[in-house]
């Protein structure tokens, strides 16, 4: 896991060794599931950026190299900024990345209304929890720059 990536200026700076990264924003709650699917995503070779908070998610996002995050993987439930304030505030940002950046939505909340209030912030797709791991690799596949 890259936990310090900011180079200079306060820009966040990957380096030259980068593969498709992946943000993920956790509740300190959920932190044990989530290391073992960070570990699991490492194991295929996706690189994870990890944030605590919402608040946290958008502030590594906002500091990154236009274009860096292949896709963001955003839990709902989050203390300080939830998953939906998250995604719109990083959709709402003045960068050619933020618009079209897919965000998916991480939660065990799979009622079809959790779905839409996910597209409504500009989530591309819902995880319902547990996940299922073939089907997280998959989905994140098609995003694969």
């Amino acid at each position: 896991f890259k936990d310090d990536c900011t180079g200079k200026d306060g820009v966040f700076d990957p380096g030259e060794n980068s593969v498709g990264l992946t943000i993920e924003g956790i509740g300190k709650a959920n932190l044990e599931t989530s290391i073992h699917y960070f570990e699991l995503l490492k194991e295929v070779g996706i690189e994870v950026t990890k944030a605590f908070n919402g608040k946290e998610a958008l502030d590594i996002f906002e500091k990154s190299v236009d274009g860096y995050f292949d896709v963001v993987l955003m839990d709902v439930l989050m203390p300080v900024m939830n998953g939906y304030e998250a995604t719109s505030a990083i959709k709402a940002l003045d960068r050619k990345d933020c618009k079209n950046i897919p965000i998916i939505a991480m939660t065990a909340n799979a009622y079809n209304e959790d779905k839409e209030k996910a597209y409504e912030a500009g989530m591309c797709e819902h995880v319902a929890k547990p996940i299922q791991i073939e089907k997280l690799y998959s989905m994140l596949l098609t995003y694969k720059k």
